[in-house]
């Protein structure tokens, strides 16, 4: 995940889902925050990402300088930016790639 933008090189993707990476291999804030500024380079301008990640595993990556300098917040129709799924601790984020 921290390699995304060497694998992929020039490429841009117009969505990016990530789930179930950290707290499972991407491991606290500075981790996270490689993380979010990878995918940040190989998403397109206006591109999705769907951030899923637990909140007993690790801080809440939204709190991550990096998401407001790379991404805002957003929902697609009712489907709100957070959403939580009831009797778990698994959290979905939804974002946009920022304009360069």
């Amino acid at each position: 995940m921290l390699d995304i933008a060497g694998i992929f090189d020039q490429a841009k993707f117009t969505g990016v889902l990530c789930n179930g990476i950290f707290g499972f291999g991407v491991d606290g804030p500075q981790a996270q925050s490689d993380a979010i500024t990878a995918i940040a380079h190989v998403l397109a301008p206006g591109g999705w990402l769907l951030i899923g990640w637990n909140t007993d595993r690790g801080p809440d990556p939204m709190e991550r300088p990096e998401i407001a300098h790379w991404f805002r917040r957003d929902q697609v129709g009712i489907i709100p930016s957070r959403q939580r799924v009831a009797g778990t601790t698994h959290v979905y984020d939804l974002l946009r790639r920022l304009p360069e």
